[in-house]
C-alpha cells in the first residue's frame, strides 16, 4: 500500500495532467429563453404556444456589478464549453490542499523531531485575546497526527 505522500504526490501529478488539458476558459453562467411577444394572432400565443426564441445570455458579476451578453447560438456553445472548463478547473484547484498535506508530510520526516519541540513550547501558553487573558493549548492529533491550537477566552 502506498503511503500517504505517495499518495498525494500521485493525485497532485493527476490534477496536474488535467490541468494540462483544459482549454480556454470563462467563469460566469449561461441562460437559454424563450419569450412571448402578445400580439394577437401570433404562434407564441397559439395553443399549443410557440414561443420566440431561443435566446442566449451569459453574465457574470465583476466587483459586485452583474455584466451580461447576448450570444447567438455557436457563440453560446463556445460559452458552455469555456464555462464547464471553468468548473473543471474550480475542482483541480484542490492541487493546493493537496501540496500542503504533503509539504506537511516532507517537513516532519525533514525534522521529526520539531513537532515535540514546538509541542513542548506551546503546551500551556497564557496571551492576552481582546484585552481578555486566554490559555493556548498545543496538543496532537492521534487520529491524524496534526498539531491542534485550541484557545480559551478565561473570566
Amino acid at each position: 500500500m502506498p503511503s500517504r505522500l505517495q499518495q498525494y504526490q500521485d493525485t497532485y501529478r493527476s490534477l496536474a495532467a488535467e490541468l494540462a488539458q483544459i482549454g480556454f476558459i470563462r467563469p460566469g453562467s449561461l441562460v437559454s429563453r424563450t419569450t412571448s411577444c402578445g400580439k394577437p394572432g401570433c404562434r407564441c400565443q397559439g395553443d399549443p404556444p410557440q414561443r420566440h426564441g431561443p435566446y442566449y445570455q451569459w453574465s457574470r458579476a465583476i466587483a459586485g456589478k452583474t455584466i451580461s451578453r447576448r450570444l447567438n447560438e455557436s457563440e453560446a456553445d463556445l460559452y458552455r464549453d469555456w464555462i464547464a472548463n471553468w468548473h473543471h478547473l474550480e475542482q483541480i484547484t484542490q492541487m493546493e490542499e493537496v501540496s500542503a498535506a504533503a509539504a506537511e508530510i516532507l517537513l516532519r520526516q525533514s525534522n521529526p523531531h520539531q513537532d515535540l519541540q514546538d509541542l513542548q513550547e506551546h503546551q500551556s501558553m497564557s496571551t492576552q485575546v481582546g484585552g481578555r487573558r486566554a490559555i493556548e493549548k498545543c496538543g496532537t492529533s492521534a487520529r491524524s497526527g496534526a498539531i491542534t491550537l485550541k484557545t480559551a477566552l478565561l473570566p
